[in-house]
C-alpha cells in the first residue's frame, strides 16, 4: 500500500488504505468493539463506522489511537476539518441567496459540528445579495441568548435591506423549538419596525436543515 500511495493518486485508494495512511487502524478507539471482528463484512462495517465518526472527532478522540500524541492528534483533527470544509460550498459577498439550501451550504462548515449553539445573521441588499454576515452570539450546549438589538445593529450599520437568521442545534436535529419560534416572531416584528425584513430563519443540524419560512412556522404561519 505504501508503494501504491507513491504511484497513484490518493483518490484511487480504498477507504481502509486512506485510514492506514493516517495511522488509523481497526484497533483504534474511534471504532466500537462490536465492529472489530476479522470477518470481511465486519471489517467493512468497522471502516465505514470509523469514517462516520471521524467527521465528529476532535483531538481528544485521536489520542485514543496507539502511538498518537497530542501534536499528531491535532494534525489529524485538522486534516479531517479541512476535508469537511472543502466539501462544502461557500458563497462570497455579492452572491444572491434564493433558497434555504444555499444558506445551509454557506453556514454548515461553521455550524454543523459546533458543540455550542451559535446564532448568525446574513445581511442582504435589496436584490438579496450577500453584503455581510456576523456571529450574534455563541451560547451553551442548548441555547444562545439573542436580543433584537444585537441582531439588527450590524444590519443597520451595513445598510442591509433584509436579513436571514441562522442558528445550529448541537444535537444535530434541526427540528424547531417553541423558543425558536418565539425569537423568530420577535425578530420579524422588530425588522418591520426598522424597515429591515427578516426573510427566513434557517436551523442547521448535522447534514440537514429546516427553513421556518418554507415550513410556514412562526411569523410565516397561516
Amino acid at each position: 500500500m505504501r508503494e501504491k500511495k507513491h504511484t497513484s493518486d490518493v483518490c484511487d485508494l480504498e477507504d481502509g488504505e486512506l485510514l492506514q495512511l493516517l495511522g488509523i487502524h481497526g484497533s483504534s478507539g474511534l471504532i466500537e468493539s462490536r465492529a472489530r471482528s476479522r470477518r470481511p463484512e465486519c471489517r467493512i462495517d468497522s471502516i465505514q463506522l470509523c469514517l462516520d465518526r471521524l467527521g465528529k472527532a476532535d483531538p481528544c478522540d485521536f489520542l485514543s489511537i496507539q502511538g498518537v500524541g497530542r501534536t499528531r492528534a491535532s494534525q489529524l483533527a485538522a486534516a479531517v476539518e479541512v476535508g469537511r470544509r472543502s466539501a462544502l460550498p461557500r458563497w462570497r459577498t455579492g452572491t444572491r441567496f434564493e433558497d434555504p439550501k444555499q444558506v445551509y451550504q454557506h453556514c454548515a462548515r461553521r455550524l454543523a459540528t459546533q458543540k455550542r449553539e451559535c446564532f448568525l445573521v446574513l445581511m442582504l441588499d435589496s436584490r438579496n445579495r450577500l453584503c455581510g454576515e456576523w456571529t450574534v452570539s455563541i451560547g451553551s450546549l442548548q441555547s444562545s441568548i439573542v436580543h433584537p438589538r444585537e441582531v439588527f445593529s450590524e444590519a443597520i450599520r451595513d445598510s442591509a435591506s433584509s436579513i436571514i437568521a441562522v442558528h445550529n442545534h448541537p444535537s444535530g436535529d434541526p427540528g424547531h423549538s417553541e423558543e425558536d419560534l418565539a425569537v423568530t416572531r420577535r425578530l420579524h416584528r422588530c425588522g418591520r419596525l426598522l424597515g429591515i425584513e427578516l426573510i427566513d430563519h434557517v436551523i442547521v443540524g448535522r447534514g440537514e436543515w429546516r427553513s421556518l419560512r418554507d415550513d410556514r412556522l412562526g411569523p410565516w404561519s397561516p
